[in-house]
């Protein structure tokens, strides 16, 4: 039989049988299938399945594994490629770039073992589904003779959410990039009443490509690639652009965010877009624990060579969770896809800006935020025509 890629042979039923024994037979696989989480299958030397674990049963939906022994992976798995030549699964063109096909061949041949991702086209009852695994095949000898141990990691879903992720960020990295454009044109041709509104627009426009890139790297690992801008800041419009941010989040619908002491002689060297994305989390925490009709504080005082803003809501923090409020992916609310807020604060003004982060809480006392950062010398403040 004609093959494009690996061999057509198969075993023979009574050569499949026996195989099948010789591996049911041996505790070490038995406790491998048990032991090992993810999809396991031992293949013989033609790419056949003698045996599979209950979670790849699981993932083929059947019950019986004598109705899978003696398919090869792609067979079982309904690779919608499986059945194009007449020898089955690794024989036809496609088979060329399939990395379950390959890390299995490889593997056979260098008798060592081999990794490599898959992604396969599936289909069952008529349905169509996209799978992606990361693969790896081990040779292994029992009873003189050669087997193919593989395991799949199912990334299916990690691989979609990534694909998703990264046609967004460029898509709206793009989007952004068009705003601007058009913002520097406005600027240039509208009156000049209308400049100050189209700086405006420019600056949001600039500000929201800053939050889109460090979003995507605080979506990975964390900040790290994310550029700092450094500029010589007033106090006052840090707590201005700061309170504008987060004066319309749903968050502070029915609660009051007072600004007291703002430290208006002083001024700092940091990022703005990064600084303010650290205070509104802040901001928006302090809120979100607040109760309606409740009061939240933000000020900023200098003390001695230190600027410290702070956030205060009535609501203690339960000593349960208190030390645990900085770790990333941990929430007191219910659902996937949290425990980013306070994580992200600390790291972005410890890791990016060089500040410090902490908090204070205790019942009668309520809770308060601090980010602090060093001050410029007064010099620097009052003489620098720069400072905004």
């Amino acid at each position: 039989m004609k093959t494009f890629f690996a061999s057509p042979k198969r075993s023979s039923k009574d050569e499949l049988n026996r195989q099948i024994q010789t591996i049911t037979h041996n505790s070490l696989i038995d406790g491998v299938m048990h032991l090992i989480g993810g999809l396991v299958a031992v293949l013989n030397k033609n790419r056949q399945i003698v045996a599979l674990n209950h979670s790849l049963l699981e993932l083929l939906g059947v019950e019986q594994p004598q109705t899978v022994l003696g398919l090869r992976p792609g067979e079982a798995l309904g690779c919608v490629y499986a059945d194009e030549m007449e020898a089955g699964c690794g024989t036809s063109s496609y088979c060329l770039s399939c990395g379950a096909a390959i890390a299995i061949v490889s593997s056979q041949e260098t008798k060592e073992p081999v990794e490599s991702d898959c992604a396969l086209v599936a289909e069952c009852c008529g349905h169509r589904k996209d799978l992606y695994f990361h693969v790896i095949a081990s040779p292994i000898e029992l009873q003189n003779e050669q087997f193919i141990l593989i395991f799949l990691y199912d990334n299916t879903h990690q691989q979609y959410q990534a694909s998703l992720e990264r046609t967004f960020f460029h898509d709206i990295k793009n989007t952004i990039s068009g705003l601007l454009n058009a913002g520097e044109l406005l600027a240039m041709t509208v009156s000049k009443d209308n400049k100050e509104m189209a700086r405006h627009i420019i600056t949001m426009t600039e500000r929201l490509s800053r939050e889109v890139e460090l979003q995507r790297y605080l979506s990975k690992a964390g900040p790290d690639g994310v550029g700092v801008r450094q500029e010589l800041l007033s106090i006052d419009r840090i707590i201005d652009e700061t309170y504008k941010t987060v004066a319309h989040h749903p968050s502070n619908e029915d609660r009051k965010i007072r600004i007291l002491n703002r430290a208006p002689e002083a001024c700092v060297r940091t990022d703005l877009a990064l600084i303010i994305r650290a205070l509104s989390n802040m901001l928006i925490n302090a809120c979100e624990a607040s109760d309606a009709d409740c009061d939240v504080i933000f000020e900023a005082k200098r003390i001695k060579n230190d600027i410290i803003f702070n956030v205060w809501n009535h609501t203690a923090i339960p000593e349960t969770i208190k030390n645990r409020i900085f770790q990333r992916n941990f929430s007191t609310k219910e659902g996937i896809g949290r425990g980013l807020g306070t994580f992200s604060m600390k790291l972005i003004a410890e890791r990016l800006l060089k500040g410090r982060v902490y908090f204070q809480s205790s019942n009668g006392e309520g809770t308060r935020f601090y980010l602090c950062l060093a001050c410029e010398t007064d010099d620097a403040c009052t003489l620098n025509p720069n400072v905004a």
